[in-house]
């Protein structure tokens, strides 16, 4: 940021030089303005610090507009008093005709006689504005005027700009300005919690930021916010370091900092070329491996769009739909052999260099920040931790030596909130998963712990997040022969009922619903056999107010409102008629058919059941902000399984021919999935983190793959209706809800890149069709940007002095999706399949065979 605000204070004395031109002593008034949130107070008065420093005296002022809040007594006295004060911070709350005077008032005497000024300040402690608590002296020459307002596009504040010689305006991202909004609604007392903080930033600030963004009016400049505690934590690594000197030798190739190689401790096997298909390698990426430009040698933790060095991904992984469409192409069997189906890995393309000591990865404000965000948004999915446990261990014990399942832990649980409180971009290569693989011992299997299966677990599902699913899936499989080891399947009838046993029952049905998916996602057959456990499902207790329970202590009572405990609680029921399922759709992939309509039947009533009998918080819109993304994401499970469940059945009862068939329920619980989804992805954008998004983005792609290959086989026999109408459309609204995922994931960004090939063939063939061509036409592939869903036109941006605000930093151009150096055929649906084989192969040809043609036999 040192260079940001070195920018700003040279264009703020450039503004001043300016009018000192005309006028020798006069005043210049700078509007600073942005969202909640977006670092403005920050800026100001580093900007204001700098050009004092410089000059020596206090020729500079950040004139803050929170002093113009209207007081508490007078929100009283309006008539949406209730309204008003949760939403104080909004334009209305605010005396706009006061600051508007207080602009023009320093307008006015920009040119003397100058006498000192008095504006109001405001006071948190008190939650109220303080009369004349600014001083104005007539040596400051730059005020800059600074709040949320200020360029808003409505009387009396769009007249305020006018009065100034500069108008700055601070952009940011509203993950990180939501996160930015609660830890400060924590700090100053507004609220005890950060749960509490998160609500009341969402439902407030958060809508003040966007309301800020619709009515803006264009300033002169726009400063792109960045996170101030990136620069924290390399100054924690680093403090001698000159970050922008290190910044200029990365864009020259330079060294950034002198190293030393240590000693190499990897005793993994030399990265040859699998020997067999199934062989797989999914080597650490270096930290500083090229998420963007580097994508065509990741993996795929969806089991997806990849099959190159996959391993076994079997027939109801996402990948089998994708290969039913290649198998019909005679260069993709060429290209499969093995000879040739294994690329090179990440780590034959990057040569790794080597990692930073691991206890020095960041200071104490930056790993709260991830712990918060692993417990608030990923530890009430999968209760893997208990906090209260967590926190009072690390407070009391801090880091062990060496190799320790602790440390792997504490490693992961900032690795996780790092993952999920920010975008894939930017978590690429992550130090703390660095540290906890670096803490890995051969040693720690040597004996069977509880702390050893958690560290296990937390390893096994971030790797899949991290697309690496084998090397996720063998620590699934690692900790699952653990829990066997310690009898956590069973239950212990000679033992008495406690907090201790519990906690086992909590672990082992995370595990099992980790074991579950995985399974399904790779196509894998399942560890877990019904017949041999009997361990009692979680109890629906309130895991929080635990903290000064002791192991041996009797159980407290269930509850009937949402806990850390509830969504693993019905996923974990879930998940057992997800192996069932599974169990039934292996055994007939086997004997190479499809499982009986009857059957298929009778397991929908098991998930029809198992809906109906759900708590009535997982129907109920009263329930927490955090429980939201938890829920939704276990019932988009089900609908996910209804899809695979009518996918695998036969077409129709064998001697009732009024049911409805198979396909047609199958496409209805596609189109119910991506509804679901993109009604609630529309509904809870402020709440969309990472972890939400993976999952939706991995259910809205199988949807809409089963929707296009029915759609395209239907338009190859000229059977295209109104039913077919309302398919593609479902398939544009996953689109749509792609493109906004595909920002910050970059597993979105591929399935989006699959469905705009597919759309653009099938739009090819349509055309070859009706022009009756019996030879494929040569069509030139046109780049196509994707744009954020919007009203379809291009608006630009206000416009900026690139060269005054320098290049990268300040992010002023149109956003896209894909940039300049993007294949806008992407890298292809399969890594083994040739880049051209789709150019010119008519789509009826390519999907004719989706579903083959005993698929739906009786």
């Amino acid at each position: 940021m040192d260079d940001i605000y070195a920018q700003l204070e040279r264009r703020a004395l450039s503004v001043l030089q300016q009018i000192h031109q005309r006028s020798p002593d006069a005043r210049a008034i700078v509007i600073l303005a942005g969202p909640p949130g977006s670092g403005k107070s920050t800026i100001a008065s580093q900007v204001v610090q700098r050009i004092n420093s410089l000059h020596g005296t206090p020729t500079a002022k950040v004139l803050p507009m929170d002093g113009y809040h209207y007081s508490r007594s007078h929100l009283d006295s309006l008539p949406n008093h209730v309204e008003a004060h949760a939403r104080r911070g909004a334009h209305w709350t605010f005396d706009g005709e006061a600051i508007l005077g207080m602009v023009k008032k320093l307008h006015a005497s920009r040119e003397g006689p100058f006498t000192t000024m008095y504006m109001p300040s405001f006071d948190h402690e008190i939650k109220d504005p303080v009369p004349d608590a600014i001083e104005i002296s007539p040596d400051v020459k730059i005020v800059l005027v600074e709040g949320n307002w200020l360029l808003y596009n409505e009387h009396p504040w769009n007249q305020i700009a006018n009065y100034a010689d500069d108008a700055w305006f601070v952009d940011v991202d509203p993950q990180l300005a939501l996160q930015r909004v609660a830890k400060r609604h924590v700090a100053c007392g507004i609220e005890w919690t950060l749960e509490a903080a998160m609500d009341r930033a969402r439902n407030n600030d958060m809508k003040n930021g966007e309301e800020i963004q619709r009515g803006l009016i264009q300033p002169n400049i726009i400063i792109q916010s960045v996170e101030d505690v990136l620069e924290t934590l390399i100054r924690s690594l680093h403090p001698d370091m000159d970050i922008d000197a290190a910044l200029t030798n990365l864009e020259s190739g330079q060294e950034v900092i002198g190293r030393t190689e240590p000693e190499s401790d990897d005793d993994s096997p030399e990265h040859e070329e699998p020997a067999h298909e199934y062989e797989w390698s999914e080597p650490s990426l270096p930290p500083d491996f090229d998420s963007q430009n580097d994508e065509a040698a990741a993996m795929d933790g969806m089991a997806t769009l990849n099959s190159l060095d996959a391993g076994y991904l079997g027939s109801s992984s996402g990948a089998n739909l994708l290969q039913e469409i290649a198998s019909m192409l005679p260069e993709l069997a060429a290209s499969n052999s093995p000879a040739t189906s294994h690329g090179k890995s990440p780590s034959q393309t990057h040569k790794s260099k080597p990692s930073l000591d691991p206890p020095n990865l960041a200071n104490e404000s930056l790993t709260n920040y991830f712990i918060d965000a692993y417990f608030l948004f990923y530890n009430v999915s999968y209760p893997i931790l208990h906090e209260p446990s967590f926190r009072q261990k690390l407070a009391a014990r801090g880091m062990r030596r060496g190799k320790s399942s602790w440390n792997i832990i504490y490693y992961l649980v900032l690795a996780i909130g790092h993952w999920i409180s920010t975008s894939d971009k930017y978590h690429a290569g992550s130090r703390f998963y660095t540290a906890a693989r670096n803490s890995l011992s051969i040693h720690m299997l040597e004996s069977g712990t509880l702390e050893t299966l958690q560290a296990l677990l937390l390893m096994s599902n971030y790797l899949q997040k991290m697309d690496k699913p084998n090397t996720g899936y063998q620590f699934t499989g690692i900790a699952y022969k653990m829990a066997l080891g310690l009898g956590m399947h069973r239950e212990s009838p000679k033992l008495q009922d406690n907090i201790g046993l519990e906690r086992r029952r909590q672990l082992f049905w995370v595990l099992y619903c980790f074991d579950s998916g995985f399974n399904i996602t790779t196509g894998r057959p399942p560890y877990a056999q019904e017949g041999i456990i009997d361990t009692a499902l979680p109890r629906n207790i309130d895991d929080k107010q635990q903290q000064d329970l002791e192991l041996t202590m009797p159980v407290p009572p269930s509850v009937d409102t949402p806990t850390t405990l509830s969504a693993i609680i019905v996923q974990a029921q879930l998940a057992k008629h997800a192996n069932s399922l599974y169990l039934e759709y292996l055994a007939a992939k086997t004997s190479n058919t499809k499982v009986e309509y009857q059957v298929a039947e009778a397991i929908e009533r098991t998930l029809t059941d198992w809906r109906q009998r759900l708590p009535q918080y997982f129907t109920s819109s009263a329930v927490p902000v955090w429980f939201a993304g938890p829920r939704a994401v276990v019932l988009w499970k089900e609908q996910n399984l209804r899809i695979l469940l009518w996918r695998g059945s036969k077409r129709n009862h064998p001697y009732l021919p009024t049911k409805t068939d198979a396909e047609t329920r199958c496409l209805d619980a596609a189109m119910q999935s991506i509804n679901d989804i993109t009604a609630f992805c529309s509904k809870n954008e402020g709440i969309l983190h990472l972890g939400i998004v993976w999952y939706a983005t991995y259910f809205l792609f199988q949807a809409a793959l089963v929707l296009e290959a029915s759609y395209l086989d239907r338009e190859a026999q000229d059977k295209l209706d109104s039913e077919t109408a309302d398919w593609r459309l479902m398939v544009h609204k996953a689109q749509n809800c792609l493109v906004a995922f595909s920002a910050r994931s970059r597993s979105a960004k591929r399935c989006l890149e699959v469905l705009e090939l597919i759309n653009r063939r099938a739009e090819t063939a349509a055309n070859t069709r009706r022009t009756v061509l019996t030879v494929p036409e040569l069509v030139e592939e046109v780049p196509v940007m994707l744009q954020p869903p919007g009203n379809g036109t291009e608006e630009s941006l206000p416009s900026a002095d690139l060269q005054t605000l320098g290049d990268g930093d300040l992010s002023m151009g149109t956003w896209t999706l894909n940039d300049a150096g993007s294949d806008p055929t992407m890298r292809m649906i399969l890594d083994n399949t040739p880049w051209g084989y789709l150019d010119n192969a008519p789509m009826d040809t390519l999907f004719n065979d989706w579903f083959p043609q005993d698929t739906f036999d009786e």
